[in-house]
């Protein structure tokens, strides 16, 4: 299984925990056979462990990070188990009790096949199995299951926008609550059937069906033009919400637009847009994202679905942030889930906490496995940006490394039947390595596009000492710094050196149980055309703020924020928020950084 080092052990240690927390989620039951149930919860007054159902969705969910650290067997279990319930027309279950084997579950209770989104979920889930560990034999074992699947999708799209509605198959994002009102389409299911499609297609070439793969090519490039277009709000500036049964959008503030942008479906200017609201204060409380914005006139910080704070969500949120490079709210929010390990239920993580304080819902689950899995995928997709196409022998590497760390190990990341170790050193200010072993002499070709600091200049780079030829990329913030192409040997060494820029460090803001929130927000780090690093950050009024920039030539210039002294090769900087009259509130503010 993978694990990592990096210069913070409370990451470290929230990592191995939460693969112990998946892993006490994988249970057999003598009637129902074996698979992965979506946590545990206390027994109250019965004989058994409280909670403990398989879950469809949550299956899905958890095995991004599952996969991802290389528990492949688990996940095909977990897989083979949910295809053995799948209805007729389809449909992949979403709850199944422990109990299911002695009563008429599917027939007589209605939470069976509750969901629409565990159906495309599923579907995406296996195919990213596939993708990183390359196992063909599990695809060809569950292609019928997974054309039935898809044969659900497009049957319960009566519009043909290429998605299936919640009118039509089921719930997805909301199960009760404001955010049900009128529903036609949410922006959850949409996402997780635009994936689906992509997988159908991929997988339909692989098993030599051209007229699946060519009828998902259509579904997938109309889904992919109604999520861009349906959803996105010109006025307001970002992606909203749903759509409506009266042909209108829902236009509410949630998190669930984190969850396309985590696959990579949207609009990279619109989505970083987006993001910032994302960030914000609204929806980003200090440990986590709220389902609903607290400005919303249906916000209730107690409230399942209408402005709790799920750590699956802020998982999605985190990997969203990562995905279009906004990665200091992105480490924000990975902090906070790390953190959780070890308040409330140790070493697991709660399923839901208050909008308004740092405490857990009374009624949730303490040990919610999709929770504490979001420690893990944020890490592996976003900071690390790793992304494994095992079939085809190729694996994309784009990291975005926190500026403060000058080394991370990453070992027994499976890629098929390989294993690959990476080990990230930084010496001074303008020199990064890379060396990245595997343990085999299968070729794997390697896009490589690592983050740099904001105007740095490249120099050189390096590959076994030898120089590489490279695509840099110095005018546009969302996409990397640079990109290459390299084949892996058991030992590669990549070495980038550059001159000049400007880097930024949010120092952690821990939070104690009970506590409001008050932390910094950053909502974007953009360069500017005029050489200055561009902040916008919220903040609450009356407070001062600290964060930490590094210049190799030094800071020319700033406005909006205060130097106040050196830290460690760091410059300090103070961010004042005026006071207000009443009850503090958070306001943005823009902060620009010159290098010289």
């Amino acid at each position: 299984m993978m694990s990592i080092e990096t210069p913070e052990p409370a990451l470290n240690l929230a990592f191995e925990w939460a693969k112990a927390a998946m892993d006490k989620g994988m249970v057999d039951n003598p009637e129902l056979g074996y698979g992965l149930v979506a946590g545990w919860g206390p027994a109250e007054g019965g004989a058994r462990p409280g909670f403990g159902w398989f879950f469809g969705g949550d299956a899905a969910i958890n095995s991004y990070a599952m996969t991802g650290y290389g528990d492949f067997e688990s996940m095909r279990a977990a897989f083979r188990f949910l295809a053995k319930f799948q209805r007729a027309d389809g449909k992949i279950t979403h709850e199944i009790s422990q109990a299911a084997g002695m009563i008429k579950w599917f027939e007589e209770y209605p939470y069976a096949f509750y969901h629409a989104d565990t159906t495309p979920f599923y579907i995406a889930a296996v195919y990213n199995l596939y993708r990183q560990s390359g196992d063909i034999k599990l695809i060809e074992e569950l292609w019928p299951n997974l054309k039935n699947a898809y044969q659900f999708c497009i049957d319960n799209d009566s519009d043909g926008d290429g998605i299936l509605e919640n009118s039509k198959a089921g719930l997805g994002a909301s199960e009760l609550g404001s955010l049900l009102e009128d529903l036609h389409q949410d922006i959850y299911l949409a996402a997780t059937n635009l994936e689906a499609s992509f997988a159908i297609r991929e997988l339909a070439e692989i098993m030599k069906d051209t007229q699946l793969r060519d009828l998902a090519e259509q579904k997938y490039q109309r889904a992919f033009a109604s999520l861009n277009e349906l959803y996105w709000n010109q006025t307001e500036g970002r992606y909203i919400y749903a759509l409506t049964k009266s042909g209108k959008q829902n236009t509410e503030v949630t998190a669930w637009a984190a969850v396309p942008m985590m696959f990579g479906q949207l609009d990279a200017r619109r989505a970083s847009l987006t993001i910032r609201t994302l960030s914000s204060s609204q929806i980003s409380s200090d440990w986590g994202a709220r389902m609903l914005t607290n400005r919303s006139p249906a916000y209730d910080p107690m409230a399942y679905n209408n402005g709790g704070v799920w750590p699956f969500l802020t998982g999605f949120v985190a990997s969203a942030e990562y995905a279009y490079r906004h990665n200091h709210s992105g480490l924000a929010h990975l902090r906070q889930l790390a953190r959780m390990t070890f308040d409330h239920s140790l070493g697991f993580h709660p399923e839901i906490l208050s909008g308004d304080f740092y405490r857990p819902l009374d009624e949730s689950v303490p040990h919610q496995l999709f929770s504490s899995g979001m420690v893990i995928t944020p890490f592996i997709r976003g900071l690390l940006g790793l992304r494994a196409d095992a079939p085809k022998k190729s694996l994309m590497f784009s990291p975005q490394i926190p500026a403060s760390w000058d080394k991370l190990s990453v070992r027994n990341y499976l890629f098929g039947k390989s294993s690959i170790s990476i080990n990230f050193r930084r010496t001074g200010l303008t020199s990064l390595s890379y060396e990245i072993s595997k343990d085999d002499d299968d070729p794997i070709k390697l896009q490589f596009e690592p983050s740099l600091p904001a105007f740095a200049r490249i120099n050189r780079v390096l590959i076994d000492g030898k120089a590489a030829r490279i695509s840099p990329n110095q005018s546009d913030y969302l996409k990397p710094a640079l990109s290459l192409e390299t084949t892996l040997k058991r030992r590669t060494l990549i070495e980038i050196s550059f001159t000049g820029g400007i880097e930024i460090e949010v120092p952690d803001s821990p939070t104690q149980t009970g506590d409001r929130t008050s932390s910094l927000k950053i909502l974007e780090v953009m360069p500017s055309s005029a050489n200055s690093l561009n902040l916008s950050v919220e903040g609450l009024s009356g407070k001062t703020y600290k964060i930490l920039a590094r210049a190799p030539n030094g800071i020319q210039e700033i406005s909006g924020a205060a130097i106040k002294g050196d830290e460690n090769g760091w410059k300090a900087i103070s961010i004042e928020f005026p006071a207000t009259e009443g009850d503090p509130v958070y306001q943005v503010k823009l902060i620009q950084i010159r290098p010289r």
